[in-house]
């Protein structure tokens, strides 16, 4: 084959042409093998791909929703995808960009090898050629546009990686597409003298004639010889268009060279007539000077079309046809245009089709559609007598059972579940608020002003509760004191046993539970004696530092950060000033003692350093520990929780009734805020109602259960619940509920049922969660509707969008054209419920820190080390999104000032004078390690541009994953090592863990895997123990069978409950 091709200028013969063409398909089997594959990668961060421009126009011209008699701009469409910049991919200049730009792929149709007829055996040729010139030749790989899928984030189409081994090839294919040029002249076939008439003809009336003129439906079942003539035509101006591509030719009446329905139109118009037809002027002119030129070049004198009468004739016919249109229009009334009624919605979107007004005739036309003076409810269907019902009745509810008291039995059950649910998501700290609406609380108060006697009067009660108060105080802190003496006894017995371990439970359990603030500073101290005492049996059992445990360490620091920081270090004796700077001198940390004037001990040892100064300490082994920079004051609007500055800002938003979209990191509480804003719903009054929309079901029932844990204690009318859930499944409680937690799509379909427009116009608030899957292909769209069809406010979470200032844009774009349209109603509400904020946090509560794992152990990604310098170039910088952790940051410093000590700019970022200026105290807040990352990110973006070699090398030193995981993206791999990476996360304290994939068959093998493993490892367990105890134990003569293991009590946590979990039958 590879023969063949390359003597393709000898290739005449039809024939010949086939055989080729057939060995190209053969070696097209073997090549272009595409595979569905995931190219999220060659897409992100804006990277650049191409587009093939033939691809494009065959892909839209063969889609089912173009038609070309509905008046679609044909002309605008051309102008738009036919200015092609280069030739073919074998141009000399398209080499050129492609060096120049890094391209990820090429999108093309693959179906366009399916598209060429017998007739056009070298278009198909060519084709193949150019696909194996981009696969071999130029290394590009080929992705199918058609068939491409979106999952939420995740795209996937056909792809075809480049082939680059064949050399042989790779030499033929260059040799063939410098030949194929002169083929395709000596294929040309030879024009006939008629047809050359027609269309100088055709370009003399095209040229006078101006655009309006020239609409025309397509021809249907033209004859064979124009359908041939018209292929030809388009072949050569292919050619001819192409030969100038290079040349200093002006294209801009390129798109007027060719109408082919108005052509098409002209010819058979011409074959009907008796006559010639009589030319005007200056179309008789311009037809003449084509016919000179076309005879100068071809050496053949072409004669003139005779003139005849017949001109005025095609205008007669032309106006006689255009008047019978406009007769039949008018008698086919229906369904061009709509009845005009006085209803605003159908005046604003269908005014093109409603006429301004009626004649005679066609108001009596309609008499036959208008029922006069007469209601219309229609509740049943007409054919069988059923109720008309809605997508919320066909959703099954929860009526479990008919029995009534089958069905309480089941929903104390469910309510039990749902409690235990809750409270193990959110902690068994989660305080359950009793909540009293502000109607039922003002009811209550004028009972009791009725029932109210005379009281005592107010000055006696104040002091009466002073007293009460001052008793309370003094109680509180004889208690304190009398667990502080009870501690120091119970630890000189644990120091006599050196069980420190114990002492440290006892001490954290004291500071715990001290009542009184002054007295929590002894309890700390008192913690501060344990730590060291531990600290030091661990220097003296291991002397290298480096194999040390720091966890003592970390605490003991820990501890003194926390009594350094209270406003209570003027009342410590100089006894309690002399320990805490011998702690901090004997660790190495005598920068921080030196800054909080702590005396200095008269001897050091060394033994007892931690070996890392003051900086490194805190950067390396406290990243998740580090204070960060908090409002101090307390808000009266929620317990037990001092708010962030973004938080209030939210807070005072929700309290105006204004829409809201907050960015921010996960477990930052934006969840939090979702929270209040139901609490103020509920204690407003009993029908409000908040609706909390989630992307997926499965966190429908977990939003279900943490507001149930929450919430449940409200007082709520006979026959209201506190939460509902609605979704395609099924529905608990959703049209009695003052919290529905339902999906976007269940959301669209009650805004859209008039059955529930009185309860939908109960809403107060909409939280939409995870508002990035707005832009998501599904589903994306319920999302849109919702927002669209709201009228109430609405919260907006998410943490991952790129520019949030965009979307608050086209928010407040929609909440602006809502407001319109309430005016125009005269319903207008007040004016800051239709402004979109914006609330913006970047700081993370908790670092991320990635990790490969391989052969049983993990390794640290760095994410800098993975950068590439002509991106940094071309973005400006290195992304906002990338964040590292306080010990990357570090890293980062370590490895730049090896790399390039001598920047000037690299020496003022020393970490010591750096955090010594800004953390004058000498504990190092999170602000600011995010304001040395911002300054090391603008360095290594400066090397980036002007020192590449030391950015390379950067990278090179901060790459710690030496060489790829073998088979590390197979399902085999994982499911073989799953047992071994579960332990490898137990001993790196690494538990408990989310494992996450796209295919739920995989996940939920793994599970079973890992319920099979444990199940026999516990039932092996407990056989050795109940065989040790069969032995030990003398007084049972028969040994018990031992009972039979449940797989409920390996996942249920014990609650010191004995016999079976308590939570078993559930």
């Amino acid at each position: 084959m590879l023969t063949n091709i390359c003597s393709v200028e000898n290739k005449k013969d039809e024939n010949q042409l086939k055989e080729i063409l057939t060995s190209f398909n053969k070696v097209t089997e073997i090549i272009l093998l595409p595979k569905f594959r995931d190219i999220t990668n060659m897409l992100s961060n804006g990277e650049l791909f191409l587009i093939d421009g033939e691809s494009l126009i065959l892909n839209v011209m063969a889609n089912k929703n173009y038609d070309p008699n509905n008046g679609g701009q044909l002309l605008h469409f051309i102008y738009l995808c036919e200015l092609h910049e280069f030739d073919s991919v074998c141009d000399g200049h398209f080499k050129q960009l492609l060096e120049k730009h890094k391209y990820g792929f090429i999108l093309m149709d693959y179906h366009m090898a399916d598209m060429f007829s017998e007739d056009n055996l070298l278009e198909k040729l060519v084709f193949h050629v150019h696909v194996f010139y981009i696969l071999v030749i130029l290394s590009l790989g080929i992705t199918d546009m058609n068939n491409v899928e979106l999952n939420v984030s995740t795209l996937f189409a056909f792809y075809t990686e480049p082939d680059v081994k064949s050399l042989k090839l790779q030499k033929l294919l260059e040799k063939f597409t410098s030949n194929i040029k002169d083929y395709k002249d000596k294929t040309a076939p030879e024009p006939r003298e008629e047809w050359v008439k027609l269309y100088l003809l055709y370009s003399a009336i095209i040229e006078v004639l101006p655009i309006k003129f020239r609409g025309c439906k397509v021809t249907e079942n033209p004859k064979k010889e124009i359908v041939n003539f018209v292929t030809n035509i388009h072949y050569h101006l292919n050619c001819v268009l192409h030969s100038l591509s290079n040349q200093n030719v002006k294209f801009e009446a390129v798109a007027d060279l060719w109408h082919g329905n108005f052509f098409v139109l002209l010819v058979e118009h011409l074959n009907r007539l008796e006559d010639f037809v009589i030319l005007g002027e200056e179309t008789r002119t311009i037809y003449e000077q084509l016919l000179q030129e076309v005879a100068q070049f071809s050496e053949q004198s072409l004669k003139n079309l005779p003139q005849v009468k017949k001109l005025l004739k095609l205008e007669k016919r032309k106006n006689e046809q255009t008047k019978s249109l406009k007769k039949k229009e008018v008698s086919h009334f229906w369904p061009a245009q709509l009845v005009p009624t006085s209803c605003i919605l159908t005046s604003e979107f269908c005014k093109d089709i409603i006429p301004k007004e009626l004649k005679k005739d066609d108001d009596k036309k309609l008499q036959c559609f208008i029922t006069k003076n007469s209601n219309f409810d229609e509740r049943r269907h007409w054919h069988s007598s059923k109720p008309i019902t809605d997508h919320y009745d066909r959703v099954s509810g929860n009526s479990f059972s008919n029995d009534k008291f089958s069905k309480n039995r089941i929903d104390q059950i469910f309510s039990k579940f749902m409690a235990i649910y809750g409270s193990s998501i959110e902690g068994r700290s989660t305080s359950t608020k009793t909540i009293v609406s502000m109607k039922t609380e003002k009811n209550n108060k004028d009972e009791k002003k009725l029932k109210k006697k005379e009281s005592k009067p107010r000055d006696s009660v104040k002091k009466m509760l002073q007293e009460i108060q001052h008793k309370a105080v003094l109680k509180d802190d004889a208690a304190d004191m009398e667990k502080l003496n009870e501690f120091d006894m119970q630890y000189q017995k644990y120091k006599q046993t050196r069980n420190y371990e114990s002492a440290l439970n006892e001490v954290n359990l004291l500071v715990n539970n001290m009542k009184m603030e002054k007295n929590i500073i002894p309890a700390l101290l008192k913690k501060t004696i344990v730590l060291w005492d531990l600290w030091c049996k661990e220097c003296n059992q291991i002397v290298r530092r480096n194999d040390r445990n720091l966890s003592y360490a970390k605490q003991l620091f820990l501890t003194l950060r926390d009594i350094l920081k209270r406003n209570y270090l003027s009342e410590l004796s100089e006894k309690q000033l002399k320990l805490l700077g011998k702690y901090l001198y004997q660790m190495g940390l005598g920068k921080i003692a030196e800054m909080h004037n702590l005396p200095k001990p008269k001897h050091v040892d060394e033994r007892f350093s931690i070996g890392k100064f003051w900086v490194e300490f805190q950067l390396v082994e406290l990243g998740p520990e580090l204070e960060r920079i908090t409002s101090t004051e307390p808000d009266q609007r929620v317990e037990n929780f001092i708010p962030d500055n973004w938080q209030r800002e939210l807070f005072d938003c929700i309290d105006n009734k204004q829409s809201v979209l907050v960015v921010a990191p996960t477990s930052s509480g934006k969840t939090y805020a979702s929270y209040y804003c139901m609490e103020k719903v509920l204690k407003e009054d009993d029908d409000g109602i908040v609706v909390y929309v989630a992307p997926t079901k499965a966190l429908v029932n977990q939003v279900a259960a943490t507001i149930y844990a929450r919430f449940k204690n409200k007082q709520m009318p006979p026959g209201k619940s506190v939460y509902g859930v609605f979704t395609r499944d099924y529905r608990t409680n959703a049209s009695n509920c003052q919290i529905l937690v339902t999906v976007p799509q269940c959301l669209e379909l009650l805004l859209l049922s008039p059955r529930r427009y009185d309860w939908v116009k109960n809403f107060r608030y909409i939280i939409f969660d995870e508002i990035h899957c707005l832009a998501g292909q599904a589903g994306g769209f319920s999302w849109e509707s919702g927002l669209l069809l709201i009228r109430c406010p609405f919260l907006a979470l998410s943490a991952t969008i790129e520019q949030p200032e965009h979307l608050q844009n086209w928010l407040q774009s929609m909440q602006n054209f809502k407001k319109e349209q309430d005016e125009l109603a005269g319903h207008a509400k007040h004016h800051k419920m239709y402004d979109v904020k914006l609330v913006v946090y970047k700081d993370r509560y908790a670092d991320l820190k990635k990790y490969v794992y391989n052969d049983g152990e993990f390794t640290h990604v760095q994410p800098y080390a993975y950068l590439d310098e002509e991106y940094i170039n071309k973005r400006g910088g290195i992304p906002s999104a990338i964040t590292l952790s306080p010990e990357e940051v570090f890293q980062l410093y370590s490895t730049m000032k090896s790399v390039f000590a001598d920047d000037p700019q690299l020496e003022q970022l020393e970490p010591e004078t750096f955090f010594s200026s800004c953390c004058s105290k000498g504990f190092i807040t999170r602000n600011a390690v995010r304001e040395y990352e911002t300054e090391l990110k603008n360095i290594l973006k400066d090397w980036a541009s002007e020192h590449p070699q030391y950015f390379r090398c950067v990278a090179r030193q901060l790459n710690e994953v030496s060489s790829p995981v073998e088979n590390g993206n197979g399902k085999a791999y994982i499911a073989c090592n799953f047992i071994k990476f579960i332990r490898k996360l137990q001993n790196e304290n690494m538990l408990p863990a989310i494992i996450f994939s796209y295919d739920r068959n995989f996940v939920n093998n793994l599970f079973r895997k890992a319920t099979e493993h444990y199940e026999y490892s516990v039932e092996d367990y407990k056989k050795k123990h109940s065989d040790k105890v069969a032995i030990t134990s003398s007084s049972s003569k028969t040994e018990k069978e031992p009972k039979k293991f449940s797989v409920a009590n390996d996942f249920r946590v014990s609650r010191g409950v004995k016999g079976k979990n308590k939570f078993e039958k559930l």
